[in-house]
């Protein structure tokens, strides 16, 4: 039996239908906006040279997005199939990064860590990468892991740019470590000339005792010894590996980093002082590196010191504190301060108040990387107050805190 419809009754069929036919509309809209969304993520992160993936912890499916394929070298990340595990071997272990595969399990699925590492990675061409890697894994209600996600960005460029200013850094370095080599030498080769030609002069009139002789010579054996000292702490300066870490105490390292500046520092009449007495602050990290941090900071105080708006004393405070399971190594100086107005630039590349011929403006810039990057500690500048010998004084304080 054919069903007939009142008018009234057709109308309401059409308003129904017009209205489903605006909310499919309406997802198609929405559909088109997230495709759009997804387009301008993934373009945005392949500007960045960025892509992220997500693990599912029900299905333990890998997904990856668009920017991936510089790891797949494929169109589309969607035909890559990639379990987990394999996705955990392209990665590599650094020198500051070990054991990637527990800290992503362990540390970010088990332990409800969020993970911010850098690492080599590489493509399934065995091609190598520097990335940036960000994880974190979302639980349900019961702590169980429903998802972990990861961004990893590529800072292969960055790196090499990075390695290219430390070595601008080092090289830098050259001309004032000259310097100080030329100040360190000259009164012992003054020593051993007077030493040499006061012996030849007794001699030659009949006057040189036998005992003045040997006295002569052991002066001058002993000055070698210390010329030769000094060539050697130059020379490991200079080609020491800066991969190799140890343990270290932290007062061997400032009486290394004094012995090298400390020739220039008496003739710019800078007095160094230090305010510690315990000598037991051990601290992992390659200690050439770390070198190059402190002679970087103590050559900023000194050109401080030394600039034309400059008079009275020169002093320059060396402190050494345990202070909440951190050790606290603080140099700072009486020259007046940083301007305020630049003090927070003064980590940045190339940012330099010195005349164009005299700094190169990577020198704190390359501290503030050693610090952060490979020591792993933090570094604050500020300008402070303080008071030595009943004198007060102003000027600019460096606090490196390192984990004990």
């Amino acid at each position: 039996m054919k069903t007939v419809y009142t008018e009234k009754e057709i109308n309401e069929l059409e308003k129904k239908l017009l209205l489903q036919e605006l909310e499919i509309n309406k997802l198609k809209q929405q559909i088109k906006v997230h495709e759009f969304e997804d387009y301008k993520l993934n373009e945005i992160q392949s500007l960045a040279k960025a892509a992220n993936w997500e693990l599912n912890h029900l299905s333990y499916e890998l997904k990856f997005s668009e920017g991936m394929s510089f790891l797949f070298n494929e169109h589309g990340p969607s035909t890559s199939k990639i379990s987990w595990n394999d996705f955990l071997d392209l990665m590599i272990d650094s020198d500051s990064t070990k054991n990637i595969r527990n800290l992503l399990i362990t540390n970010v699925i088990k332990n409800k860590e969020e993970l911010v590492i850098e690492h080599p990675i590489k493509n399934l061409k065995n091609e190598q990468f520097f990335v940036r890697h960000h994880c974190k894994t979302f639980y349900n209600t019961l702590g169980h892991p429903l998802t972990t996600i990861g961004l990893i960005i590529d800072i292969t460029e960055q790196n090499k740019n990075q390695e290219v200013m430390y070595h601008q850094s080092k090289i830098a370095s050259i001309g004032e470590m000259i310097g100080n080599i030329a100040h360190q030498w000259r009164q012992p080769l003054s020593a051993i000339s007077t030493c040499a030609s006061g012996a030849k002069m007794k001699k030659e009139y009949g006057l040189l005792e036998d005992e003045e002789f040997f006295k002569n010579m052991d002066t001058i054996n002993n000055t070698t010894q210390y010329l030769s000292k000094t060539i050697d702490d130059f020379r490991s300066f200079f080609v020491a590996d800066t991969t190799l870490e140890s343990e270290v105490n932290l007062v061997d390292i400032i009486e290394k980093t004094l012995a090298l500046i400390i020739d220039s520092y008496k003739n710019s009449n800078v007095e160094i002082i230090k305010e510690y007495q315990d000598s037991n602050y051990l601290v992992k990290c390659n200690e050439n590196l770390l070198l190059q941090a402190l002679i970087n900071i103590f050559n900023n105080a000194k050109d401080a010191l030394m600039s034309e708006n400059f008079t009275g004393n020169k002093i320059v405070s060396i402190v050494l504190n345990n202070i909440n399971n951190k050790i606290c190594l603080e140099i700072k100086d009486n020259a007046g301060g940083i301007p305020a107005e630049i003090i927070d630039k003064i980590f940045e590349p190339y940012f330099t108040t010195k005349h164009s011929s005299q700094g190169t403006g990577i020198g704190l810039y390359m501290t503030n990387q050693i610090i952060t990057k490979h020591l792993k500690s933090k570094i604050i500048v500020e300008n402070v107050q303080w008071q030595y010998q009943n004198k007060d004084y102003k000027g600019a304080s460096f606090k490196i805190l390192i984990d004990k």
